[in-house]
This record gives C-alpha cells, structure tokens and sequence, in this order.
C-alpha cells in the first residue's frame, strides 16, 4: 500500500490510498486571513459575496489534490476547527475495516465533513446542517469534495420545524435547546425524520457517525438505534454530565469508549468504537482486569 507524505506549516501529513485504513493530514496553519471584499481576484470576491463578511479562510493541504482546497469559517471557532483538522477532535481509528458511509448530523460549517472526507476518500459523507448561516458555509466548504452531500436541514424523530437559538458568537454553539451560550434570536428551521430520511437516501448502514448537536445527541441515538449495532466509530460532542452517563449506557453493549477528551465539567468529546473492531480486540489483551465482586482487595 503506497503512502504519500508531506510536511505542512511544519506538520507532517499523509494518507494512505484505501479507505479501509485512515490516514492523516493537516491545514497549513500558516493562512489564516481573513476574508472580505476587499480580496480583489474577482473569483474570491464573488465567493465573499455570498458569504457572511467576517469570515476567515485556511488552506487545506490534501492527499490527491493538485492545489490546496480553501475552507471558510467563522473566527470565533478557530481553536474548535483547527483542533478538528489536527484529529485531536475525532482521532484516527485504525483497523476498523472499511469505510463506505459516513453521516455527519450538526456539521455547521464542515470541518469534520471535510476531515472525514479527506480521511477516507472512497466514502460517501452525509453532512445534515439545518442553520442556515452555517448551512451556506459548509455548501462551499463541501464543493470541493464531490463525495461529500450537504443536506440543510436536520434529523430528528418527527418532520417539523424548530426554533434553533442563535449562538452569542457564531453559528458553532446555535440549538434548539436555549443555554447561556444562546440568544433570544432564532432561524425557524426544517426536522426530518431521521430513519426515513436516511433510508430515503439510500443509507442502509452507517460506518462512522459523528453526531455534535448542541444537546440533542442522545435523542438522536435513540431514534437511530437500528444502525447503532453495527456502526463502527461513533463521535458526538457531549453538553452534560448526565448526557455523557446516558451515552455510555445506551452503548454499551456495542461499543467501548476509546477516546475523550473532557474540556469542561459539561463538555467534551468521545469517540466510541465497536467491540468488534481489531482495534478493541487489541487492546482488550492488555486491559488489566480488577478481582470480582466478593474476592478480598489486594
């Protein structure tokens, strides 16, 4: 299997050439800039004019990409977004086996969409964003990619439109929940309902969900608990203690927790991972395990 390397602001990066095993890559996180109608190349000045004036932009270095892809995002969600394309967010798993169906539900503005895309290139990724400023961004972001499908509008466990409450700073933290890090200011936004949708879509099964709603992931780990057996990593972004107990409990039989990373007493992300994959089986050998209930303490 062939390898290409690269070093990127001073980042190495790489990829292999088959989806069934990750490879890894990084933004050249020397291009920040940020964008406004003042950039004169008439393509990038009719870009800007579609999108919110503010915005900044990085340069994606990618594997099998002659010329690095441009991503949009707003400032406020810089350490977020690059945290994403440096995998500290959602980490590579290796020796999960193939990768065909990737679902995206909460993708705001992209980055995992693009990072998951890039990560595994011979896979479908289904990228689900009801706001409409971030909807906008992740179209452009995700135009570069042509196995990446932007849907606008979310999932749930009903058809019907919601308000969702506008972030104090941009559209990464907006929800259909109010929480001190939302305004009054809502966008009445289109639900579908999350299993006819997919199946109409043509998903039958799901390889690596990513799930970062802003307080409804475990809602909809309920309403897709028919794909929940069989789905190979799981990421969500948690908003509560009692969110982060109740996911571990609704997988537990499936998967194990492989990755964490606790940013706030209410916030983090896990990274889920089926107990089939070889890469729990590994890690499995090496568990040490504590005497049973009833045997004296050592």
């Amino acid at each position: 299997m062939n390898q290409s390397a690269r070093s990127v602001g001073g980042i190495s990066a790489g990829i292999h050439d088959s989806p069934t095993v990750a490879g890894r890559w990084s933004p050249d996180i020397r291009s920040f800039r940020r964008i406004s109608t003042r950039d004169s190349p008439s393509s990038l000045w009719r870009l800007c004019m579609s999108l919110p004036q503010g915005t900044e932009c990085l340069n994606l270095t990618v594997p099998s990409r002659p010329t690095p892809a441009p991503f949009f995002f707003y400032p406020a969600s810089r350490g977020h977004i690059v945290g994403i394309f440096e995998g500290r967010t959602y980490p590579i798993v290796k020796d999960v086996g193939t990768v065909r169906t990737i679902v995206d539900i909460g993708a705001n503005v992209g980055a995992a969409s693009v990072m998951l895309a890039a990560r595994y290139p011979g896979a479908d990724v289904h990228s689900f964003e009801p706001g409409p400023a971030a909807a906008a961004v992740l179209a452009w972001n995700a135009g570069v990619f042509p196995q990446i499908h932007v849907h606008p509008f979310g999932l749930g466990n009903a058809d019907g439109q919601l308000q969702l409450f506008r972030s104090r700073w941009d559209p990464m933290s907006a929800s259909i929940l109010r929480s001190a890090e939302n305004t009054e200011s809502f966008d009445v936004v289109e639900i579908r309902e999350a299993m006819r949708t997919l199946k109409s879509l043509g998903i039958t099964a799901i390889d690596i969900l990513k799930i970062d709603t802003e307080g409804c992931e475990v809602p909809l780990l309920k309403c897709l608990a028919q794909f929940l057996p069989d789905i190979k990593i799981i990421y969500m972004e948690y908003h509560s203690e009692a969110d982060r107990l109740r996911m571990d409990e609704l997988l537990a039989t499936t998967h194990v927790l492989g990755f964490a990373t606790v940013r706030h007493p209410h916030r983090g992300d896990v990274c889920y991972i089926h107990r089939r994959s070889e890469f729990i089986r590994h890690y499995d050998q090496l568990a040490i395990v504590s005497p049973g209930r009833g045997q004296e303490d050592l």
